[in-house]
């Protein structure tokens, strides 16, 4: 049977509460557009993370490019460019 790392605990729990607590108060003192810029960022970031973590082979602007609504291609690597030159950006979604 599956044993999780972490035990749920009165620390954790508190510790939960503190972080929720601490978001309320960023919340209400940014402008909603600047709150949602923030979350779009952390998203956009932790995506970039869980790829990385998945052998996914997405660069940060990559995954940035498809949030945005914006096809990626890659082209075939190339050992004397730069990842990000392999990058193609074909066109906007419609």
């Amino acid at each position: 049977m599956y044993e999780p790392p972490l035990k749920i605990n009165d620390k954790l729990n508190d510790a939960v509460a503190e972080i929720s607590d601490k978001l309320d108060v960023l919340r209400n003192s940014l402008s909603e557009e600047m709150f949602l810029e923030l979350q779009k960022t952390s998203m956009i970031k932790r995506i970039h993370a869980t790829c990385a973590m998945a052998g996914n082979a997405l660069t940060l602007e990559q995954v940035e490019m498809i949030i945005n609504d914006t096809y990626v291609c890659m082209d075939e690597p190339d050992p004397h460019k730069e990842e990000s030159e392999s990058i193609t950006t074909v066109s906007k979604r419609k």
